[in-house]
């Protein structure tokens, strides 16, 4: 794709301006600023969930060696998206769908709970929960984002082969198009999050213990 490179540079943009825009929407500049170690952690999760997104479903060349293993054969049988180009059935495209979630969930996992265990570690007064985070990111990649990137990059196929000559329009169009896909990706983390009850909790302080009438620090 010769247009891989900006689009994973509008990706990475349009996402973290989505994310910045809906959570002052939400709770305002002051909610912002007081929740702002909370949404560090949707940035730098976002920002390995987009470029895993967007890398793993460009279109690629095929490999010179041959695939090794089962499951290396059945991924270099898939198409890289469910609208992909080329001689596929309907078997191997939803195939390709449930493949990429799988993979998606892992990736979800893994970095919502490197991204969380950082910001656990930048802000000792606050907490949250790793392992409901990594669910969290976990079923919002491999349902949510797996679903709207493989429409989005099926609409891309469209606009490609109708505006192939036309590069300048043919980008305008996938900024759009990408903007309004992070835009939806947003709301839908925030309404999910939020159904989940998953938000930062304030530690409480050691507590003190009384022993012969004096006060000793727990």
């Amino acid at each position: 794709d010769p247009n891989f490179a900006f689009k994973l540079g509008m990706e990475l943009l349009n996402d973290f301006s989505m994310i910045t825009l809906l959570h002052l929407n939400e709770k305002g500049l002051q909610g912002y600023l007081k929740n702002l170690d909370f949404i560090g952690t949707q940035y730098l999760v976002s920002l390995c969930n987009d470029t895993s997104l967007v890398w793993l479903l460009a279109p690629t060349a095929a490999a010179a060696a041959a695939p090794k293993g089962a499951l290396g054969k059945l991924a270099a049988s898939l198409p890289t998206h469910i609208f992909a180009k080329g001689p596929f059935s309907m078997q191997q495209r939803v195939g390709a769908y449930f493949y990429k979630m799988a993979l998606y969930m892992c990736i979800g996992t893994c970095t919502g709970t490197l991204g969380t265990c950082a910001v656990n570690a930048a802000s000792p007064e606050q907490h949250t929960a790793v392992g409901k985070s990594a669910f969290a990111w976990a079923m919002f990649m491999g349902f949510s984002a797996n679903t709207r990137y493989n429409i989005v990059n099926g609409i891309e196929r469209v606009l490609d082969t109708v505006l192939g000559r036309q590069q300048a329009m043919l980008r305008a169009v996938v900024v759009g198009l990408r903007l309004g896909n992070n835009y939806l990706g947003g709301l839908t983390w925030v309404v999910w999050s939020r159904a989940i009850d998953l938000k930062p909790e304030k530690k409480e302080p050691a507590k003190k213990a009384c022993c012969g009438g004096k006060a000793v620090t727990a």
